[in-house]
Protein backbone atom coordinates (compact mmCIF):
# COMPACT_ATOMS: atom_id res chain seq x y z
CA UNK A 1 0.00 0.00 0.00
CA UNK A 2 3.25 2.75 0.88
CA UNK A 3 4.61 2.22 -2.85
CA UNK A 4 0.92 2.51 -4.05
CA UNK A 5 0.49 5.49 -2.08
CA UNK A 6 3.99 6.99 -3.12
CA UNK A 7 3.51 6.01 -7.05
CA UNK A 8 -0.07 8.42 -7.00
CA UNK A 9 1.53 10.87 -5.30
CA UNK A 10 3.98 10.83 -8.35
CA UNK A 11 1.76 10.34 -10.68
CA UNK A 12 -0.63 13.44 -9.22
CA UNK A 13 2.76 15.53 -9.27
CA UNK A 14 3.49 14.93 -12.63
CA UNK A 15 0.30 15.03 -14.32
CA UNK A 16 -1.00 17.94 -12.15
CA UNK A 17 0.22 20.61 -15.28
CA UNK A 18 -1.18 18.70 -18.04
CA UNK A 19 -4.48 20.17 -17.84
CA UNK A 20 -7.36 18.02 -17.08
CA UNK A 21 -6.79 14.29 -16.53
CA UNK A 22 -8.47 11.86 -14.00
CA UNK A 23 -6.14 9.58 -12.34
CA UNK A 24 -7.73 7.06 -10.24
CA UNK A 25 -11.21 8.39 -10.76
CA UNK A 26 -10.44 11.91 -9.48
CA UNK A 27 -9.66 14.93 -11.95
CA UNK A 28 -6.14 16.51 -11.40
CA UNK A 29 -5.89 20.17 -12.53
CA UNK A 30 -8.49 22.03 -14.45
CA UNK A 31 -9.22 22.76 -18.13
CA UNK A 32 -7.61 26.05 -18.73
CA UNK A 33 -10.89 28.37 -20.53
CA UNK A 34 -10.02 31.02 -23.09
CA UNK A 35 -9.90 34.18 -21.69
CA UNK A 36 -11.97 36.08 -24.25
CA UNK A 37 -15.25 34.25 -25.69
CA UNK A 38 -14.84 32.43 -29.11
CA UNK A 39 -17.00 34.28 -31.72
CA UNK A 40 -19.92 32.22 -33.27
CA UNK A 41 -18.86 30.94 -36.60
CA UNK A 42 -20.43 33.52 -39.51
CA UNK A 43 -19.31 31.07 -42.48
CA UNK A 44 -22.33 31.11 -44.66
CA UNK A 45 -23.89 27.62 -45.07
CA UNK A 46 -23.59 25.96 -48.84
CA UNK A 47 -26.31 26.20 -51.11
CA UNK A 48 -26.99 25.08 -54.93
CA UNK A 49 -28.50 28.25 -55.78
CA UNK A 50 -29.05 31.41 -54.59
CA UNK A 51 -32.72 31.92 -53.06
CA UNK A 52 -35.68 33.49 -54.87
CA UNK A 53 -38.42 35.07 -52.59
CA UNK A 54 -40.77 32.27 -51.30
CA UNK A 55 -44.06 32.27 -53.13
CA UNK A 56 -46.83 32.01 -50.57
CA UNK A 57 -49.48 31.21 -52.86
CA UNK A 58 -49.82 29.83 -56.59
CA UNK A 59 -49.20 32.41 -59.28
CA UNK A 60 -51.56 32.62 -62.36
CA UNK A 61 -49.60 31.67 -65.71
CA UNK A 62 -45.95 30.65 -66.56
CA UNK A 63 -44.45 31.97 -69.77
CA UNK A 64 -41.71 30.51 -71.51
CA UNK A 65 -39.01 32.49 -73.58
CA UNK A 66 -36.08 31.01 -75.93
CA UNK A 67 -33.97 34.04 -76.74
CA UNK A 68 -31.97 33.67 -80.03
CA UNK A 69 -28.63 32.73 -78.45
CA UNK A 70 -30.24 29.65 -77.27
CA UNK A 71 -32.23 29.05 -80.65
CA UNK A 72 -29.07 29.17 -82.89
CA UNK A 73 -27.84 26.36 -80.95
CA UNK A 74 -30.79 23.86 -81.91
CA UNK A 75 -28.99 21.74 -84.00
CA UNK A 76 -27.78 18.40 -83.75
CA UNK A 77 -28.96 15.84 -81.24
CA UNK A 78 -29.99 19.16 -79.55
CA UNK A 79 -32.16 20.32 -82.83
CA UNK A 80 -34.60 17.85 -81.31
CA UNK A 81 -35.39 20.49 -78.61
CA UNK A 82 -38.78 21.34 -77.93
CA UNK A 83 -40.21 24.32 -76.23
CA UNK A 84 -43.78 23.21 -75.59
CA UNK A 85 -42.73 20.22 -74.24
CA UNK A 86 -40.46 22.18 -72.19
CA UNK A 87 -43.21 24.07 -70.57
CA UNK A 88 -45.92 21.16 -70.66
CA UNK A 89 -42.86 19.59 -67.90
CA UNK A 90 -42.96 22.89 -66.48
CA UNK A 91 -46.30 23.53 -65.84
CA UNK A 92 -47.26 19.64 -64.92
CA UNK A 93 -44.29 20.76 -62.12
CA UNK A 94 -45.73 23.79 -60.61
CA UNK A 95 -48.99 22.08 -60.42
CA UNK A 96 -47.92 19.14 -58.78
CA UNK A 97 -46.28 21.47 -55.93
CA UNK A 98 -49.09 23.60 -55.78
CA UNK A 99 -47.03 26.49 -56.87
CA UNK A 100 -49.33 27.51 -60.08
CA UNK A 101 -53.07 27.36 -60.63
CA UNK A 102 -54.92 29.19 -63.20
CA UNK A 103 -58.35 28.89 -61.95
CA UNK A 104 -57.88 30.14 -58.42
CA UNK A 105 -58.74 33.61 -57.64
CA UNK A 106 -56.46 34.29 -54.59
CA UNK A 107 -53.26 33.60 -57.32
CA UNK A 108 -51.46 36.42 -58.98
CA UNK A 109 -48.44 36.58 -60.74
CA UNK A 110 -46.89 35.41 -63.74
CA UNK A 111 -43.39 33.14 -63.48
CA UNK A 112 -41.08 34.28 -66.37
CA UNK A 113 -38.89 31.99 -67.38
CA UNK A 114 -36.23 32.63 -69.98
CA UNK A 115 -34.48 29.39 -71.39
CA UNK A 116 -30.93 31.05 -73.26
CA UNK A 117 -28.66 28.65 -73.28
CA UNK A 118 -28.74 24.43 -74.55
CA UNK A 119 -26.16 22.12 -75.21
CA UNK A 120 -25.86 17.83 -75.94
CA UNK A 121 -22.95 16.21 -76.10
CA UNK A 122 -22.09 12.15 -76.28
CA UNK A 123 -20.31 10.68 -73.13
CA UNK A 124 -19.46 7.38 -75.45
CA UNK A 125 -18.69 7.18 -79.19
CA UNK A 126 -20.35 3.21 -78.63
CA UNK A 127 -24.40 2.97 -79.79
CA UNK A 128 -26.02 0.70 -77.00
CA UNK A 129 -28.94 -1.28 -78.43
CA UNK A 130 -29.53 1.54 -80.93
CA UNK A 131 -29.13 4.38 -78.72
CA UNK A 132 -26.40 6.93 -77.90
CA UNK A 133 -25.93 8.22 -74.48
CA UNK A 134 -25.07 11.70 -74.03
CA UNK A 135 -25.46 14.36 -71.61
CA UNK A 136 -27.76 17.71 -72.16
CA UNK A 137 -27.39 20.94 -70.27
CA UNK A 138 -30.10 23.95 -70.17
CA UNK A 139 -29.73 27.16 -68.62
CA UNK A 140 -32.36 29.83 -68.02
CA UNK A 141 -33.37 32.52 -65.43
CA UNK A 142 -36.65 32.64 -63.36
CA UNK A 143 -38.56 35.03 -61.55
CA UNK A 144 -42.10 36.30 -60.79
CA UNK A 145 -43.59 39.39 -61.59
CA UNK A 146 -47.02 40.68 -60.87
CA UNK A 147 -47.71 38.82 -57.27
CA UNK A 148 -48.51 39.97 -54.13
CA UNK A 149 -45.96 40.13 -51.59
CA UNK A 150 -43.42 38.44 -54.16
CA UNK A 151 -40.39 40.29 -55.32
CA UNK A 152 -39.02 39.64 -58.54
CA UNK A 153 -35.72 38.38 -57.88
CA UNK A 154 -34.04 36.42 -60.55
CA UNK A 155 -32.40 33.25 -60.23
CA UNK A 156 -30.43 31.17 -62.22
CA UNK A 157 -31.24 27.50 -63.22
CA UNK A 158 -28.57 25.13 -64.31
CA UNK A 159 -29.95 21.60 -65.42
CA UNK A 160 -27.89 18.86 -66.31
CA UNK A 161 -29.31 15.64 -67.01
CA UNK A 162 -28.04 12.09 -68.92
CA UNK A 163 -29.90 11.53 -71.95
CA UNK A 164 -30.76 8.08 -74.23
CA UNK A 165 -31.09 9.34 -77.68
CA UNK A 166 -32.75 6.25 -80.57
CA UNK A 167 -30.51 6.37 -83.37
CA UNK A 168 -33.53 5.85 -85.64
CA UNK A 169 -34.83 9.27 -84.24
CA UNK A 170 -38.39 7.09 -83.40
CA UNK A 171 -37.87 9.15 -79.76
CA UNK A 172 -41.31 11.35 -78.74
CA UNK A 173 -39.66 13.20 -76.06
CA UNK A 174 -35.65 12.04 -76.48
CA UNK A 175 -34.75 15.75 -73.98
CA UNK A 176 -37.67 14.71 -71.80
CA UNK A 177 -35.42 13.94 -68.12
CA UNK A 178 -33.55 17.35 -69.01
CA UNK A 179 -36.80 18.96 -69.27
CA UNK A 180 -37.79 17.41 -66.09
CA UNK A 181 -34.88 18.12 -64.33
CA UNK A 182 -35.44 21.82 -65.64
CA UNK A 183 -38.69 21.91 -64.86
CA UNK A 184 -37.77 20.60 -60.81
CA UNK A 185 -35.36 23.58 -60.52
CA UNK A 186 -37.56 25.96 -61.66
CA UNK A 187 -40.16 25.05 -59.25
CA UNK A 188 -37.13 25.06 -56.26
CA UNK A 189 -36.65 28.22 -57.04
CA UNK A 190 -39.98 29.53 -56.99
CA UNK A 191 -40.69 28.00 -53.67
CA UNK A 192 -37.72 29.16 -52.31
CA UNK A 193 -35.82 25.55 -51.38
CA UNK A 194 -33.27 23.68 -51.74
CA UNK A 195 -32.75 21.92 -54.99
CA UNK A 196 -31.73 17.87 -54.30
CA UNK A 197 -28.82 16.14 -56.03
CA UNK A 198 -29.89 13.86 -58.88
CA UNK A 199 -29.50 10.12 -58.85
CA UNK A 200 -25.95 9.67 -58.02
CA UNK A 201 -25.70 6.63 -60.87
CA UNK A 202 -26.64 9.32 -63.41
CA UNK A 203 -30.13 7.50 -64.08
CA UNK A 204 -32.39 10.14 -64.74
CA UNK A 205 -35.79 9.56 -62.26
CA UNK A 206 -39.30 9.70 -63.61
Amino acid sequence: MTRLAILSVLIVTLLAGCGQVIVFGHVVGERKESAEPQPESTAPTSSSYTASPRLTHAVKAVNLTITPEAAAKVTGDAGRFTANALLDAIRTELKTRKLLDEQDPQASGTAEIVVDDLATRQTTNAIVFGYKMLAGTLEGDVRVTGATGTGSTGSRIVAESKLTLAVNGNDKNPLGPLYRRFAVLAADRLAGVTSQPQDPTGIPRF
